[in-house]
C-alpha cells in the first residue's frame, strides 16, 4: 500500500492543507470581529457570539483531513524507527481538533465584548473544549520529537532541525498562552500571540511533514 495506493497521495495532501486552511480561516475571521485582539484573545474564542459557527465549522472541517493524514502517514512510513510512534501521535490531533469544535470554549480575557476576563464558573462545554485541546498541543511536539530521532538516524540533519524547532515552539508557547488566559500578570495581553505561535508552529510543521512524505512516496 505504501506507494501504490491512489488514496495515499490524497491523504498526505490533506495534511498539507491543514495549516493554511485552518490558520487562514481564523485569522480572517478574527480580523473581521469587533473587539477581538489577536494578541490577547484565543482563536477558539471566535466560536462564541453570533458568528461563532464559522470557527466551530473550522474546527470540525479541519479534524477530518488531519485524521486522514495520520492514516496516510502510517502507510507512507518505512518500517523502522518512528514508523509506529509518529502516526499514533498524529492520530490524536484530528479528534482533538474536532472535539474543540463540538464544545465551544468559555469566554476569556473579555471576549466576546462585555464578558468577564474569567467566568465565575467554568461550563461543561468549556471544560470539554480544554480537554479536547490537550491531545493537539501535547501530541504535536511529541510527534516532532519522534521525527527528529527518525531524521537523525537517516542523516537528514536539516529536517531534524526543522522538526526540533517546530516542536519546541509549539511545546513552549502553549503553556505561556494557558497562563495568560488564566490572567497571569504580564502574560494576559500576549496570550493570544503565544497561542497562535503554538498553533502555527505545530500545524505548520505537520503540513511540512505531509509535503515531505508525499515527495518521498512520489519518488518511489
Amino acid at each position: 500500500m505504501r506507494g501504490s495506493s491512489r488514496a495515499l497521495p490524497c491523504a498526505l495532501s490533506c495534511g498539507e492543507l491543514v495549516a493554511p486552511l485552518f490558520v487562514g480561516s481564523f485569522v480572517l475571521d478574527g480580523a473581521l470581529r469587533e473587539g477581538c485582539r489577536a494578541s490577547r484573545h484565543p482563536g477558539s474564542a471566535l466560536a462564541r457570539g453570533g458568528s461563532g459557527w464559522t470557527q466551530r465549522a473550522n474546527f470540525l472541517v479541519t479534524g477530518g483531513p488531519t485524521w486522514a493524514f495520520a492514516a496516510g502517514a502510517r502507510s507512507a512510513q518505512a518500517p523502522g524507527l518512528g514508523s509506529k510512534g509518529l502516526p499514533r501521535c498524529l492520530a490524536a490531533v484530528g479528534p482533538g481538533v474536532a472535539g474543540a469544535g463540538l464544545f465551544p470554549t468559555d469566554p476569556v480575557s473579555g471576549y466576546p465584548p462585555g464578558t468577564p476576563d474569567l467566568p465565575a464558573r467554568w461550563t461543561g462545554s468549556g471544560i470539554a473544549h480544554n480537554l479536547a485541546s490537550l491531545p493537539v498541543f501535547g501530541s504535536l511536539p511529541v510527534a516532532a520529537l519522534v521525527e527528529v530521532r527518525r531524521s537523525l538516524a537517516r542523516h537528514h540533519l536539516v529536517w531534524a532541525m526543522v522538526s526540533l524547532l517546530g516542536g519546541a515552539a509549539c511545546a513552549g508557547s502553549h503553556p505561556m498562552a494557558s497562563r495568560g488566559f488564566a490572567q497571569a500578570e504580564g502574560l494576559v495581553d500576549r496570550a493570544g500571540l503565544s497561542q497562535r505561535v503554538a498553533i502555527v508552529s505545530g500545524l505548520g510543521w505537520m503540513s511540512l511533514l505531509a509535503a515531505r512524505l508525499r515527495a518521498e512516496v512520489k519518488v518511489q
